[in-house]
């Protein structure tokens, strides 16, 4: 395990970035997932690409799946 956290960090936070960019418009009301059917496939096919690149940036980068995955949790909690 890489010990770099602000590097994890960096990362973590790059994929929300882009997800959050690229992600479909939908109503605030909707909270933080879309109720329309259409949007919310489109809404986790985004997820599912950006994640993926993401992840395979931090496994390049020497970090374990699971730490990127926790990394990407701690950044979305501080985000609200």
């Amino acid at each position: 395990m890489n010990d770099d956290n602000g590097t994890l960090r960096q990362l973590a936070q790059g994929f929300w970035s882009e997800f959050l960019r690229r992600r479909p418009a939908f109503p605030v009301s909707d909270g933080m997932f879309p109720f329309e059917p259409a949007t919310r496939v489109r809404y986790i096919e985004v997820h599912a690409r950006t994640y993926s690149v993401w992840r395979a940036r931090a496994i390049k980068a020497s970090f374990s799946t699971e730490d990127f995955f926790r990394a990407c949790i701690r950044v979305r909690a501080a985000m609200y």
